[in-house]
């Protein structure tokens, strides 16, 4: 087994006797790499970089992964936070990209003890395996043509089986019955069997974690079942994943496949119907960043808002054009005048529960979404698009264990809570949107 290192996204990695050897192979590793800052959006290294107190760091990922022949196991920063809510929210709602904000490497398995890899990352493999299964099914489920041997009564369907027919109906007086060999289209191919394979042990699995509220997973897990139904009950083999196909008019299977062959890597069931945990993990990241954004749309429409999540615009200036998509944009009506908003989330380290710290804003974020403000006005202008008047950085708040109460009230009131000052002609503030509190007792 080699080496493993434990620790929080946005969170120096403690450096103790046990994984001091280790940490310096990584900030060596660092060290060789051209630019530190586009480090922290490499997602299979779990944007590791050496901060300005020359302190190692994970950034925005969770997973594990293995480098320079050391396992790293990034959690959330959060504790008390319920990411599986999270996900399942904003998976639910669309504004999450499942393909551009989770992957894996079904190839490849790490070694990795139980008590290191907590119930959240389980959690979110699970999720993100149930809900890519039930949009997939919703288009891609494919069919196929199944061998199908019966011995008939007073028909005949296919070719007849000569040698069977002998043997089974003619030498026993059995002349009203045919033994035919014919082909129907069945969803009962070796691909959907695995995928109902890992949907049954990630259903099982859910069902054994305590103080997991039933939510919109369930939702997932029928919808999967329903469309699964005719598939009969499978245990995979090791030789299966050399046979599946993922290419061509199966090409649709491949990342289906890939998640499921990373639940079955994880979890099997038991002789005795119980899920177990078997120790390999399949190298797997969650981009925390993407999924504060979608979280951000999920709490802006519980607040009465219907956003618009990275829209493109572009703006021509001579023969150039500059093309931009901010986190949000929406219209909020005023006194019979629509106005235009601009939001741009920050999943950042700029808040601390334990100190009761206020956000801090950083330079190039204000920067940012000001300069978004502007840009929209100068496209929409001659448009009937409404002006943008106010620009707003969204950070995490403290979580709560109902984040969407009071939600309507709270964006109303997003002025009065406001410190920050406005520019002539943009009112910029920042807001803080409550994470989900965990649902443990």
């Amino acid at each position: 087994m080699s080496d493993m290192i434990s620790g929080k996204e946005w969170t120096p990695f403690v450096n103790n006797s046990k994984e001091s050897a280790s940490l310096e192979v990584l900030k060596a590793w660092v060290g060789k790499q051209n630019n530190n800052t586009m480090l922290i959006d490499l997602p299979w290294s779990m944007g590791i970089y050496i901060d300005q107190y020359d302190r190692l760091c994970p950034s925005h990922f969770v997973g594990i992964t293995a480098l320079e022949q050391i396992t790293l196991v990034i959690q959330p920063r959060f504790p008390d936070v319920d990411v599986g809510t999270m996900f399942i929210e904003a998976a639910a709602s669309g504004f999450l990209d499942l393909e551009k904000s989770f992957a894996c490497r079904p190839e490849e398995s790490l070694d990795v003890p139980n008590d290191d890899f907590s119930k959240d990352l389980t959690l979110i493999q699970v999720l993100a395996y149930l809900a890519t299964l039930s949009r997939f099914v919703e288009r891609h489920l494919r069919k196929d043509f199944v061998k199908v041997r019966e011995n008939l009564s007073g028909r005949i369907r296919g070719r007849i089986l000569i040698a069977d027919q002998l043997r089974h109906n003619v030498s026993r007086g059995l002349e009203h019955r045919m033994m035919c060999d014919y082909s129907v289209m069945s969803c009962d191919a070796l691909e959907n069997r695995i995928l109902k394979a890992a949907l049954e042990t990630a259903s099982r699995w859910l069902d054994s974690v305590p103080g997991l509220t039933p939510g919109k997973e369930r939702t997932w897990i029928n919808c999967a079942r329903a469309a699964l139904a005719e598939v009969p009950n499978y245990t995979p083999q090791a030789r299966d994943w050399q046979q599946v196909r993922k290419h061509g008019l199966m090409h649709a299977y491949a990342r289906p496949l890939a998640l499921a062959r990373m639940i079955l890597s994880r979890l099997r069931v038991n002789h005795d119907g119980r899920v177990i945990n078997i120790g390999k993990v399949t190298p797997f990241y969650l981009d925390m960043n993407q999924l504060f954004e979608a979280w951000t749309g999920v709490w802006l429409v519980k607040a009465g808002i219907n956003p618009q999540a990275q829209t493109e615009r572009t703006l021509k200036i001579a023969d150039q054009s500059i093309t931009f998509r901010p986190d949000y944009i929406f219209t909020n009506r005023d006194n019979d005048e629509y106005k235009g908003i601009v939001l741009d989330a920050k999943y950042k380290p700029v808040y601390t529960e334990d100190t009761g710290k206020k956000h801090e804003i950083i330079n190039a974020d204000v920067y940012q979404v000001l300069a978004y403000s502007h840009l929209l006005n100068l496209t929409s202008a001659g448009t009937n698009l409404p002006q943008i008047v106010e620009a707003w950085l969204i950070f995490p708040d403290k979580s709560s264990a109902e984040p969407f109460k009071n939600a309507e009230d709270s964006w109303k009131n997003r002025k009065n809570r406001n410190e920050s000052p406005s520019t002539p002609s943009i009112y910029f503030g920042i807001f803080g949107i409550p994470m989900p509190g965990s649902k443990s007792p």
